[in-house]
Order: structure tokens, then sequence, then C-alpha cells
């Protein structure tokens, strides 16, 4: 509604008090790194943390277009970062050039 000021102010509001919480339990994490108690707590967090990252990505990849036919995309990046140790900002930066190709040069005009 406020072009770039609303931009940034919206971008600030939804990010900033996630990236706050997780400052703060990083600065304060390591007085608690060798407490087994706080290690099973975390070791709990996981499949949650997995699970709230997971199905806002299929749900975006099912509006993306992402099918089975173009899945293989987003699964060799992951094995390029995963396995191979590729800077996930050259992947980006791959994906970047490949899509300005395809919406230029190979996507028919209609």
């Amino acid at each position: 509604l406020a072009k770039t000021p609303g931009a940034i102010v919206c971008t600030l509001g939804a990010s900033l008090p996630s990236f706050l919480i997780i400052l703060a339990i990083a600065m304060f994490f390591h007085q608690f790194e060798d407490n087994k108690v706080i290690a099973a707590m975390f070791a709990g967090i996981r499949p949650a943390v997995v699970a709230l990252i997971a199905v806002p990505t299929f749900s975006l990849a099912k509006s993306a277009g992402i099918s089975l036919v173009n899945c293989w995309i987003p699964i060799l990046s992951a094995l390029l970062i995963w396995l191979l140790g590729v800077n996930p900002i050259w992947i980006i930066i791959a994906a970047a050039v490949g899509g300005y190709i395809y919406g230029q040069f190979i996507q028919p005009t209609e």
C-alpha cells in the first residue's frame, strides 16, 4: 500500500521478531551447550523445525508449479549444497541466470 516504505516496514515486521529471538538464544546458548537436558530439548525440537520448514516449502512448490517433471531443480540444488559443499549463493545466481535465459529465449511466447 505504501510502496517502498511499506515494503520495508512489512519486511522488518515479519522478520525482525524472529531474528531478535534467535539472536538472544545464540547469545546465551554457549552457557548451556554442555547441559544434557538442554541438548535433549533441542534434539526433540528438530523434527518440529523440519516440519515447520517443509510445509511452507511444499506449499510454495505447489503454487510455483513445481511438479514431478521439474522437481529435479530443487533436488539437484540441495544435493550440490549438501554433498559437494557448493555455496548457496552460487545456486541462487545460477537460478537467476537460468530463469532469465528461460524467460527471454526458451519460453514459448503466447
